[in-house]
């Protein structure tokens, strides 16, 4: 009975000392310790600024505590008033509620961007290919949120005659290989245009996202724009990079796509085995000319 006592005197006098250390949202099951999902000072940010304060946002994109510490620096983004002023963004995909929860993150990620679905019936490279094609000439980032284990020589074709147009970003596929041993298309075509994403958790690259040199990474484990629908994989990790790269091409809309691919994968940050986008080094590394 002693011991009963002293342990909940012991309760009595340390969860009040912990609550103060982490507080924990039911409701979003996310932290905001430090170290956590976000820190107590975007915590009190984001209360003043949109009454919210379970929320974690990268410009609107909700997170829960699988996706781990994905620190963006979210004042110095918000600094920034990232806006993308009527960038075009395609999506090439089935219609559904996969494409309808990939448009959503990018407008969500990039207010401003005109984003259109490109319907296709089916994942198949000869339908894919053609609508590919026509998104490139007709908007600056293509999001395809799919891959191919074997080379096509559609695909292939469709993304050369629109390497100059636009960004293809591309989800890597979600299961763990070395894209560079393993090859996954459009990603081993080493197009120039072509930006790789796969998906980051807590620990990095999650442990069913595919890797290779020159893959950026971006949260993709339990994601969601309208705080009710969490998704995880690689799909969901590339519109956010998409959204990241419609404000880049806000800020210098007069580059080749090759720029804005490398000028992402050069301003990313290490992030266990593979590196992440990092939005605020993107936006405010342009002082120096480059071609």
């Amino acid at each position: 009975m002693k011991r009963i006592k002293q342990f909940i005197l012991w309760l009595a006098l340390v969860l009040p000392c912990a609550a103060q250390v982490l507080d924990y949202d039911a409701n979003r099951r996310v932290y905001w310790s430090s170290g956590a999902i976000y820190t107590r000072d975007e915590y009190h940010w984001f209360v003043r600024n949109t009454g919210q304060p379970s929320r974690l946002f990268l410009n609107g994109v909700y997170q829960s505590e699988e996706t781990g510490n994905w620190d963006l620096n979210m004042t110095s983004a918000w600094a920034i008033q990232p806006n993308a002023n009527g960038v075009r963004v395609a999506v090439v995909d089935v219609p559904g509620s996969h494409a309808n929860r990939i448009v959503q993150l990018i407008q969500l990620i990039a207010p401003g961007a005109v984003v259109t679905l490109y319907p296709v019936s089916r994942y198949y490279p000869d339908v894919v290919g053609p609508m590919l094609y026509n998104a490139c000439v007709s908007n600056r980032i293509v999001v395809l949120a799919t891959g191919w284990a074997t080379p096509d020589l559609q695909i292939e074709m469709a993304l050369h005659m629109g390497s100059t147009y636009a960004v293809v970003v591309c989800s890597a596929p979600n299961n763990p290989q070395s894209m560079d041993v393993i090859p996954d298309y459009p990603y081993s075509y080493h197009f120039p245009n072509v930006l790789a994403v796969n998906a980051l958790d807590r620990a990095g690259a999650h442990y069913w996202s595919g890797y290779g040199v020159n893959v950026i990474g971006a949260p993709g484990r339990n994601v969601t724009g309208d705080g009710v629908t969490y998704s995880s994989g690689c799909s969901y990790a590339a519109p956010i990079a998409a959204g990241c790269v419609a404000l880049l091409i806000a800020k210098k809309p007069d580059r080749i796509p090759r720029f804005y691919v490398e000028h992402a994968l050069k301003w990313s940050t290490p992030a266990g085995l593979t590196r992440r986008i990092n939005p605020v080094a993107m936006l405010t590394n342009l002082r120096v000319p480059e071609p």
